[in-house]
């Protein structure tokens, strides 16, 4: 058996131009949707600071995923150029490093203020819950939504923190 070389564009096909160029397009794309809906949110009087704060975090996920692409291209661009280990490149790579990290904390800021919430539906939902049981043996067994509500807090917040 012989082994085949297989041209870059078969053994690589992300690297593909139009690949590319589609891929910073939906990123784009996906900025400008998360800045539309923030807008939308505003014009709504009515619309609770919760769900504000959401889609403000979800535009900073949004512009840090953005962020990591462009860094991320810019050092494979380097480094398709050669010119790998090079000053320039070691200086995307960190780039790109430091952006990845800050879109895990983005993420995490977004789902640690989502299970937040959800804890805080759940604890209202188990106080009216409360109010209208009569047996104290209802009012003593746990809420298994309140619970798992918890258990999303801490994980989130743990997510946070490492």
């Amino acid at each position: 058996m012989k082994p085949v070389t297989l041209p870059l564009f078969a053994a690589q096909p992300d690297k593909r131009e139009f690949v590319i160029r589609d891929s910073v397009t939906a990123s784009e794309r996906a900025v400008s949707e998360a800045r539309e809906a923030l807008d939308k949110l505003k014009a709504d009087a009515a619309t609770p600071q919760e769900k504000l704060r959401e889609q403000e975090l979800t535009i900073a996920l949004a512009e840090t995923k953005h962020s990591v692409l462009t860094a991320t291209l810019k050092a494979e661009n380097l480094e398709a150029a050669g010119k790998k280990d090079s000053p320039e490149w070691k200086q995307a790579a960190t780039d790109a490093l430091i952006a990845q990290r800050k879109q895990t904390a983005a993420d995490a800021r977004l789902k640690s203020h989502q299970a937040k919430v959800a804890l805080a539906d759940a604890q209202k939902k188990a106080d009216e819950a409360a109010k209208v049981a009569t047996e104290p043996a209802k009012q003593d067994k746990p809420n298994p939504a309140l619970e798992a509500a918890k258990k999303k807090v801490a994980d989130a917040d743990m997510a946070f923190a490492t």
